[in-house]
């Protein structure tokens, strides 16, 4: 399975920035981006991003608080 950071970075790799989180959205799909990756882009906030460095941590961000979820959900 490749590295989630350079999965998205691939995905990315054409993206101008700064850039909303809708135009990340169709720069994946233009790409032709995998399931999990425009699920990921769609997790986000609708904010505008500055980076590639700021997608990568919101995408970190968003896995944590979706694994904490679960794992709250699992233990109540």
């Amino acid at each position: 399975m490749m590295d989630p950071r350079l999965r998205l970075q691939q995905v990315l790799a054409a993206q101008q920035f700064p850039a909303e989180r809708w135009e990340l959205i169709v720069v994946a799909d233009l790409y032709g981006a995998d399931a999990l990756s425009k699920s990921e882009l769609h997790a986000l906030p609708a904010v505008r991003f500055r980076s590639l460095a700021d997608v990568l941590h919101a995408v970190e961000r968003v896995r944590k608080e979706t694994l904490d979820r679960e794992q709250n959900r699992r233990s109540a």
